[in-house]
């Protein structure tokens, strides 16, 4: 296997080809796309330069693992993306997961002029958490759904107080054609629908006194981000409307054989219509007619997502080492203090963000 290492934004350009038919040919998670990648680095990229490293057998590329190096206050090599991805294992065939892991994780231990080794959100199942078994900590949990043949037998398997709510769709302002559900079809489209999700996600929050997820860069990214994805076919941004007015909004990704929960947002006023409860029903019909297998509900164990009986709860797992005995020691003591930090507030928050 050939290992090849490009830095600079250019590699985004001249891997674009065949990171696009690899994303495609692997079935791997939107956060592996070269447009979300591509769009993280053009928002969250200060102070930072891309470092990929790509894998070969002869012509044929079978491995990439975006990275950035940072300078300050140590040198790091870190994944790309950190932040608003959920997943950020190395993007690969499947047949070629475990070699690919191997040599990546090889070329970085021995990495020259770099302090620490910081990767974040890497599936337990992946390969690369298996060879860092005893170094890595817990860093997310995820529901997944295992989608069967037909709605009406997914709808079968809830609890009577959820099917009563799956069914508003065939009652009241559903039946009377009052309220309906709309899909972005094109980038203007989809940067229309954003605009109407960041506020309906904003005004849910607010009521909490909390902010949301789409603050200063966060958002723009996702500004950014969000027409390229539904040009791609890879978002569904659907749009709840009742009497003509958005009361409800859902961030649905498709890639591979799987739909991605990424967020939700709905008007608290509206909590009659079960806006979150009817959206995310409609999300899992369309999913489970496109054929597709599984439905992640992606960061996050909230009582809600449990409600739709997920068969399994998948960790996310953060690996960091030290490449230096001084800085890097010296950086990773300093990441793990705010690893610890940022668990204990996402674990006050998650639970707070129930759909209605």
């Amino acid at each position: 296997m050939r290992v090849e290492t490009h830095q600079g934004e250019s590699a985004f350009e001249t891997l674009s080809a065949q990171w696009d038919e690899l994303f495609l040919a692997s079935g791997a998670s939107p956060f592996q796309s070269r447009i979300w990648m591509h769009a993280w680095f053009k928002e969250y990229g200060s102070g930072k330069t891309p470092f990929v490293l790509s894998f070969w057998e002869g012509n044929d590329l079978v491995g990439l693992f975006p990275l950035v190096k940072t300078r300050a206050p140590w040198r790091t090599i870190r994944s790309m993306g950190i932040g608003p991805s959920d997943y950020l294992s190395i993007l690969s065939m499947p047949e070629e997961a475990r070699k690919v892991a191997e040599e990546a994780l090889e070329l970085l231990r021995i990495h020259k002029k770099v302090d620490l080794l910081d990767l974040h959100q890497i599936q337990e199942t992946d390969p690369l958490a298996h060879l860092v078994a005893s170094d890595w900590e817990e860093q997310a949990k995820c529901f997944v759904l295992n989608l069967p043949k037909s709605f009406v037998e997914l709808r079968a398997g809830l609890n009577k107080s959820l099917r009563y709510e799956v069914d508003r769709r065939q009652k009241g302002p559903y039946k009377e054609g009052r309220a309906q559900i709309l899909t972005a079809s094109d980038a203007a489209t989809g940067l229309q629908y954003w605009e109407i999700f960041k506020q309906l996600h904003e005004s849910r929050w607010k009521k909490r006194g909390l902010p949301g997820a789409f603050i200063g860069k966060a958002g723009r990214f996702q500004a950014r981000v969000v027409p390229d994805l539904v040009e791609a076919g890879i978002l569904k941004m659907s749009v709840l409307f009742l009497d003509q007015k958005p009361v409800g909004a859902l961030y649905i990704m498709h890639s591979g054989s799987t739909a991605y929960f990424y967020q939700s947002g709905f008007d608290p006023e509206a909590k009659a219509a079960s806006p979150g409860t009817v959206l995310v029903a409609h999300a899992l019909e369309h999913a489970v007619n496109e054929g597709l297998g599984t439905f992640d509900f992606l960061r996050g164990d909230e009582p809600y997502k449990a409600r739709w009986k997920p068969e399994t709860l998948r960790k996310n797992v953060r690996f960091t080492m030290a490449l230096n005995r001084s800085m890097g020691e010296i950086g990773a003591s300093v990441n793990r203090v705010g690893f610890k930090i940022e668990q204990s507030i996402r674990k006050r928050l998650e639970g707070k963000g129930l759909l209605a």
